[in-house]
This record gives C-alpha cells, structure tokens and sequence, in this order.
C-alpha cells in the first residue's frame, strides 16, 4: 500500500511541474498528440470487432491517425526544441496546417 501511494505522489509531482512549466498551447498539442493516438487505438480495436468493415475505411482512418500525431509531434518540436528557435512559430504552423490538408485530400481517396 505505500507503494501505491509514493506511486500517486510521483505522478501528481510530475503532472503539477509539467502544467508550470509549459506553455498552455504546447499543452494543448499534447493533449491533440494523446487524441490521436486514442484514435488509432480505436480503428485499431473496431478492426478487430467488426472484421468485415471495409478495409479502405480502416485504412485510411488508420493513415490519418497516425499522419496527424506524427505532425503534431513534429509542431511540438519545432516550438520548443532550440535548434529551431530562430525559425518563425506561425511557419511552423502554417506548415502544419498545409499538411493536414493534404493528409485529408490523400486519405479521401482511401475511401469506398
């Protein structure tokens, strides 16, 4: 039982640093980042429960999860890494938005 209790401890100390010292945006794509991957989790498991939905749905659903966490880690990086701290915020975001877009144009062809 202490253990459980140092256990719960660590994890509120390292929850209440994470919330000071982080910007509430970045934060927020770390909560998108978690989303995503809830999504995939999702596809994932529904693939297992109903084997005979259609595999381009699957794919494409799987395709986008996966896309848009991989570019939001990628934002994530590059607004808080120092070696890209000379390169201007609203490019990355612009960057990021851009290839969203096309994720969504390339998996709608995915679809039946």
């Amino acid at each position: 039982m202490e253990t459980l209790t140092e256990f719960k401890d660590i994890i509120n100390k390292v929850r209440k640093e994470y919330n000071q010292e982080k910007n509430p945006r970045i934060i927020l794509i770390d909560k998108f980042i978690v989303f995503c991957v809830f999504i995939l989790i999702a596809c994932i498991g529904y693939s297992f429960i109903m084997p005979r939905a259609p595999l381009n749905s699957l794919l494409a659903a799987v395709f986008l999860a996966m896309g848009e966490g991989s570019l939001a880690m990628s934002l994530r990086l590059r607004l808080t890494e120092d070696e890209f701290k000379g390169e201007c915020k609203t490019k990355a975001f612009v960057h990021f938005v851009l290839a969203s877009i096309l994720m969504c144009t390339v998996a709608l062809y995915y679809m039946p």
